[in-house]
C-alpha cells in the first residue's frame, strides 16, 4: 500500500547514512515495485501462497543450479524489457505464481556470486547442503547441519527491505 511505501521512504531517509537523492530514488523504485505487483495481483488467484521460504535450498529444474532463497517476491519485479527477452510475452504462466531471488552456489555457477531470479515454476526445494556464494552472510546466518539455514533479518523488516535495495541502488 502506498502508506506503507512512505513509510519505508520515511525510515530509509532519516537514517544519517542516505541522502535526500538516494532517498527519493529509493522511493522512485518502491513506487514502481507497488505498481508491478498491484498488476499482477488483479490476475492471480487470491488463494496463493510461498511454496519456499527464505533459507531453503533449492535447484533449478532445467539447469540444475542449486542455490539458496533469499528473497520472496509475490510478483515479477523485473521491467518488461527483462521479461519479455526471458519469457517470451508480458501473459507467461510463471507470472501468475511467486517469483524468488537465489543465490547459487560458486560450484554451480560460471561465476563467483551470480544470483538467479525465478519462477516459483522453475525451482523445486533440494537436499539442505552448505551453498557457498560471497553475499550469503548478508542474508543469512552461517550454515548449521541440525536447522539448515535461518535468516539474519525479518522478512519485509527495514533492515531486509534496505538490503534488498542496496542491491539495485547501491
Amino acid at each position: 500500500s502506498t502508506q506503507s511505501t512512505w513509510g519505508v521512504f520515511r525510515q530509509y531517509i532519516a537514517d544519517p547514512k542516505h541522502d535526500i537523492a538516494t532517498g527519493f530514488a529509493t522511493l522512485r523504485i518502491l513506487e514502481w515495485l507497488e505498481t508491478r505487483i498491484e498488476h499482477c495481483m488483479q490476475s492471480r488467484p487470491k488463494d496463493w501462497n510461498f511454496r519456499l521460504k527464505i533459507g531453503d535450498v533449492v535447484r533449478h529444474k532445467v539447469h540444475g543450479q542449486k542455490g539458496v532463497v533469499v528473497g520472496r517476491h509475490a510478483a515479477c519485479l523485473m521491467p518488461d524489457q527483462w521479461i519479455l527477452y526471458n519469457l517470451g510475452d508480458m501473459n507467461h504462466q510463471s507470472l501468475q505464481h511467486p517469483w524468488y531471488s537465489v543465490l547459487v552456489d560458486d560450484r554451480d555457477s560460471h561465476c563467483s556470486g551470480f544470483v538467479r531470479y525465478g519462477s516459483e515454476l522453475t525451482h523445486e526445494l533440494h537436499e539442505t547442503r552448505e551453498i557457498r556464494h560471497p553475499l550469503l552472510k548478508r542474508y543469512l546466518h552461517p550454515y548449521d547441519p541440525t536447522v539448515g539455514y535461518v535468516p539474519r533479518h525479518e522478512e519485509n523488516s527495514l533492515q531486509h527491505i534496505q538490503l534488498l535495495l542496496s542491491e539495485y541502488i547501491g
